[in-house]
């Protein structure tokens, strides 16, 4: 079900999460993630792999895709609502949805993505997803932020 919501609620919601994800880099140890790509003719593929124990939040979604969780426990809050999720698990995103995840266990949640022109992975990212400055992040925060995503180990399933 698709639910309107008027700016000021939207931006209250991501004040919310910016709060979270800037004590999330204030105050935890940084959480490695590994990604893989799958390229097929007209499909894109990203199986996104972290640890339990772990906190995170994701960008912005532009547009409805399939995911498949294809292992592991999870809370995921989107809107301030609490689902729990274990595997095997498939669902849609939505446009506009931005989650705060917390695992459970090691989790691989797998995202499809339609890729008529087949471009790359950094190019349907930034299709399929908005780019967020955290207004809370200083430029020592964006540094480390840069420095942390610099360890995330990219693997291609096929290519």
């Amino acid at each position: 079900m698709n639910e309107t919501f008027s700016i000021e609620e939207v931006s209250k919601k991501n004040e919310g999460i910016d709060t979270l994800e800037k004590l999330m880099l204030d105050n935890l140890e940084p959480a490695i993630e590994e990604l893989q790509h799958v390229h097929t003719n007209g499909l894109y593929g990203r199986k996104w792999s972290a640890k339990a124990g772990t906190l995170w939040v994701t960008r912005k979604h532009l547009v409805q895709h399939q995911f498949v969780i294809l292992k592991g426990a999870l809370s995921v809050w989107v809107d301030g609502k609490e689902t729990y999720y274990e595997a095997p698990y498939n669902g849609v995103t939505e446009p506009g949805t931005r989650r705060i995840l917390y695992l459970f266990e090691d989790t691989e949640w797998m995202t499809f993505h339609p890729n008529p022109d087949n471009i790359n992975e950094v190019e349907m990212i930034e299709l399929v997803t908005e780019k967020h400055d955290n207004s809370l992040f200083s430029e020592e925060d964006e540094k480390l932020l840069s420095a942390i995503r610099s360890n995330i180990e990219h693997k291609y399933l096929t290519t």
